[in-house]
């Protein structure tokens, strides 16, 4: 609402033929209103339409949107003639445009970020997990071996055995052992040791070629379904056996083998390098390491491993894979050591002839520790005889000579008529097997 002084002499608001000035009085604007009216018989205006009366002593006043119009005074109040018709209304004026909007005043400065409070230290790492177990046991029909799994060594490869290594990463997990004989097993897990690699239809190594034509070697039959996996066994702590395995899934090469002599070809399995000594390798089951360069000591009773510099001969996981012999310029033999410590013959048909060397190759790289074929030798049935049947498994004894070499087991048996001696199933009296009827086996094994 705009409210305006009747005093206010504003240019074109009052005409000049009504020049005076009435008393003070107020009228109330309403803006874009139209005020229209008539006297009425007391002298005031009364509204009509949208009008709106104000009365100024004795004189009205009739805003309209261009102008103030003052009345005459009026006299004594005559009869009222008839009400006029009203004129039309006038057109609305226009709108007055809107004020600009006023400026955004500025936003507030924010306040400093909190510090962050220190971060809580990790708690120690607790150690892995606990010894490997024993294998199963041994069954009728020769439980199938379980290989250890590694611990992790000081290059990182966690094991079974749980302990941590210094640099903390995976190693591969141990390979299955060999299936376990029938008949004489041993529930030893080995950590000195191949674990699995290329093997024969009989389950032999078949990891390296038989000769090279140069004095460099390289394996063979090396993948991802066949790999080259090995552990080297360092003592024990408090959480359990310390082993290092190390694997590779392609080939690998031993180069510059000294000529004209026997090269003996071992592995890192901390690191994976590989190396070779002319010197063949000492297992004793306690004593002092030799500190001969190039000369390693494996004490059993310590399961630890070292390796002669000259000067000391300090703990190295290292294992040793195989030997070959080497000419001026070529390699003319070589063995792979049998995988898991352990050598089976198989069962061969036909006992040993009296009278003849009978021998194989154990291929262990040190004289077996335990062994199923001196003394007494399994032998299966393949026909019936002395109330054996077909499949049955026993043992003879006999008489002659025995002998183990780091590579081999043999034996010579008698010239006589019970130098194969069984007893009957059933009656328990003495009997000379037909060797025909008959099968033999040796199983021999380093037990670590």
């Amino acid at each position: 609402m705009l409210t305006l002084s009747m005093n206010d002499q504003r240019s074109g608001d009052l005409p000049p033929a009504y020049p005076f000035q009435p008393p003070s009085k107020w009228l109330t604007y309403v803006p874009g209103k139209k005020y229209r009216a008539g006297p009425t018989a007391d002298g005031a205006i009364g509204p009509d339409g949208n009008g709106y009366v104000c009365k100024l002593d004795n004189r009205d006043a009739v805003w309209t949107p261009s102008h103030w119009m003052l009345l005459a005074p009026t006299g004594p109040t005559g009869a009222l003639g008839p009400t006029g018709a009203l004129g039309p209304t006038g057109a609305l004026g226009p709108t007055g445009a809107l004020g600009p909007t006023g400026a955004l005043g500025p936003t507030g400065a924010l306040g400093p970020t909190g510090a962050l409070g220190p971060t809580g230290s990790t708690g120690p790492t607790g150690p892995s997990g606990g010894p490997a177990g024993p294998t199963g046991p041994t069954g009728a029909a020769g439980a199938t071996g379980v290989g250890a799994t590694g611990a992790t060594g000081a290059a990182g490869a966690t094991g079974a055995a749980g302990a941590t290594g210094a640099a903390g990463a995976t190693g591969l997990t141990g390979a299955t052992g060999a299936a376990g004989a029938t008949g004489a097993t041993f529930d030893l897990v080995a950590r000195q040791t191949v674990f699995s690699g290329p093997v024969d239809t009989n389950g032999l190594p078949t990891l390296f070629p038989a000769t090279s034509s140069s004095l460099t070697l390289t394996t063979q039959n090396v993948s991802g379904s066949a790999p080259f996996v090995f552990t080297a066994a360092q003592g024990a702590n408090i959480a359990g056996n310390v082993d290092y395995i190390y694997g590779f899934t392609s080939n690998k090469t031993w180069s510059g083998l000294t000529a004209s002599t026997t090269n003996y070809l071992y592995a890192n399995a901390s690191t994976g390098v590989l190396g070779f000594t002319t010197l063949q390798p000492i297992y004793q089951f306690g004593g002092t390491p030799s500190v001969t360069n190039g000369q390693f000591t494996f004490n059993v009773s310590q399961m630890t491993g070292y390796m002669g510099n000259g000067t000391t001969a300090p703990a190295t996981p290292i294992i040793f894979v195989g030997e070959c012999v080497c000419g001026a310029s070529t390699i003319t033999s070589t063995i792979a050591y049998a995988y898991n410590g352990i050598y089976d013959s198989g069962w061969i048909a036909t006992l040993p002839t009296a009278g003849a060397l009978t021998s194989k190759n154990h291929n262990l790289g040190v004289a077996p520790s335990m062994l199923a074929g001196l003394d007494t030798l399994p032998i299966k049935n393949l026909t019936a005889e002395n109330n054996y049947a077909v499949g049955d498994i026993t043992a003879i004894s006999f008489a002659g000579s025995q002998v183990l070499t780091r590579l081999t087991i043999g034996f010579s048996v008698y010239s006589s008529a019970y130098a194969n001696a069984i007893f009957n199933k059933t009656n328990g009296s003495g009997a000379s097997p037909i060797n025909a009827n008959w099968a033999y086996r040796f199983y021999v094994m380093r037990g670590w």
